[in-house]
């Protein structure tokens, strides 16, 4: 076997490999991932009994379709959540790969005081039939609590059995 007849083989080999990972990549692996990110709040006029809003980009980086289903405003209590009315524009609504989405929720700010945590809370499902629960929490104070303009990330502690 010449070198010749090695180049050949570890060229073939090569090529193989990767049109494997290429088939993995795109027809078998499925990957649900979105992230999130708070981009403003505030006072909302004349909108009856919501007189607060959150709006956030949701944006689908994985390469499955997802579904965002609902969306939750929460108060924490030691027992666990209240949760509390809501308007979200566009919900429900299919977020395809590589798209992304305003979402504004507007609320009722008498159910809280001005130190309260805020936690949204939207609810997710994929093609596949995974559901996930993404919370993300804010200070009614601004920047009241440290990381709350950050991104956050779907991933799997978020996933519900």
């Amino acid at each position: 076997m010449g070198i010749k007849d090695f180049l050949a083989l570890l060229v073939s080999v090569i090529a193989i490999t990767l049109s494997l990972v290429t088939f993995y990549l795109q027809r078998i692996r499925k990957k649900d991932k979105v992230i999130g990110h708070l981009i403003s709040t505030g006072d909302v006029k004349s909108q009856g009994n919501y007189d607060q809003y959150a709006e956030y980009s949701i944006s689908n980086i994985g390469d499955t379709q997802l579904v965002i289903k609902n969306v939750k405003v929460l108060k924490p209590y030691p027992w666990g959540f209240d949760e509390f009315t809501s308007q979200t524009n566009n919900v429900p609504f299919i977020l395809k790969p590589n798209e992304i989405s305003i979402v504004n929720v507007t609320y009722d700010s008498r159910h809280f005081k001005p130190e309260n945590i805020v936690h949204i809370e939207f609810g997710i499902f994929s093609p596949n039939g995974r559901g996930y629960k993404l919370r993300h929490s804010f200070g009614q104070l601004l920047d009241s609590i440290d990381g709350q303009w950050d991104i956050f990330i779907l991933n799997k502690e978020h996933e519900v059995s």
